[in-house]
């Protein structure tokens, strides 16, 4: 008899123990979305990056493109590891940058969905799109990706929000001329 309350205490125990540390928490909230006019004020950047088909390390080119309240700056990166090969920086300003930011909230750049997968390796032949808000302590605040194949997480509308960035861009086509992705 004594063994048999001794499992019952155990069991008991056991259940107690399960349900404490596998308890779920209180209900988790929907994040809110971002509306990017909030920043034009503060040291967040949006950035817009190209990354060209999936080839050879040496012939793989990426055009980075970041806006900021104070600057812009485009970069061609060479490679898987990011080497860059050129990049400029131009200045900007607090009322260019709110105007901006109200037209990449219009084009939906901070709009997502969910799909199934990653971006790695994804429309090989193509090109991928990353849309990025980065906080001034260089936190990710948003981080979503579309394709040339019309796949990823980003639900904006691409060819309109590329415009708006290579636009921040004095002689974008100079700065990408024999790049080799567009």
């Amino acid at each position: 008899m004594r063994y048999f309350v001794g499992f019952l205490i155990f069991v008991g125990l056991c259940i107690f123990g399960f349900t404490l540390f596998h308890h779920s928490g209180p209900p988790k909230t929907v994040p809110q979305p971002i509306y990017l006019p909030n920043y034009a004020s503060t040291e967040t950047v949006t950035k817009f990056v190209i990354d060209g088909p999936v080839v050879y390390n040496g012939t793989h080119r990426e055009i980075d493109i970041t806006v900021g309240q104070n600057q812009n700056s485009i970069a061609i990166v060479e490679g898987y590891q990011g080497s860059v090969l050129s990049s400029n920086t131009y200045p900007n300003n607090q009322a260019a940058y709110n105007e901006f930011l109200h037209a990449l909230q219009i084009a939906g750049f901070t709009k997502s969905q969910k799909i199934k997968g990653s971006d790695i390796g994804a429309c090989a032949t193509g090109e991928r799109y990353y849309l990025e808000v980065i906080g001034s302590f260089g936190n990710n605040i948003q981080n979503l990706w579309n394709s040339s194949c019309n796949e990823g997480t980003a639900a904006g509308t691409i060819d309109s929000i590329q415009n708006l960035f290579e636009n921040q861009i004095p002689n974008y086509d100079a700065e990408t001329s024999g790049v080799g992705i567009q």
